[in-house]
């Protein structure tokens, strides 16, 4: 059985996150993006030595560089062609935004990730939500 998705005609032209402004001055604790005035605690101190423990307290760089340009060197793409996210809940919004905005619904089980059930709620997406993985 061959299943043709299209799924080109599906995907939208999706805008990226953009980070707020993001000052960059040494000693400077952003609380705005949880970071902790705090170092690690001790036990978190010992157990990271190899690791560079003062850093553990900030977030990355917001747009990951660093990481896209490693895998990109690492699979032999592009920078351009690697994508990642912020998290969990990022990813699963770029998928949503790019692959489910067909006009049908989506079906997914009524147990299940509460995010789901946000992104339906905030674009043109509709759902069934079933308790029989038989449903159609």
């Amino acid at each position: 059985m061959v299943i043709n998705m299209k799924w080109e005609e599906n995907v939208r032209k999706v805008v990226p996150y953009v980070a707020g402004e993001q000052p960059n001055r040494p000693n400077m604790i952003k609380l705005n993006t949880n970071e902790c005035p705090y170092p690690p605690a001790p036990g978190v101190r010992r157990a990271a030595e190899s690791m560079e423990s003062a850093a553990l307290r900030l977030y990355p760089n917001s747009n990951a560089q660093p990481l896209v340009d490693e895998l990109a060197a690492y699979y032999g793409v592009k920078p351009e062609q690697v994508f990642v996210g912020v998290g969990s809940d990022d990813v699963l919004s770029m998928a949503f935004l790019t692959f489910f905005n067909s006009g049908k619904p989506i079906l997914f089980p009524d147990v299940t990730y509460s995010f789901y059930v946000h992104w339906m709620r905030t674009g043109t997406l509709t759902r069934r939500i079933t308790s029989s993985p038989t449903a159609v």
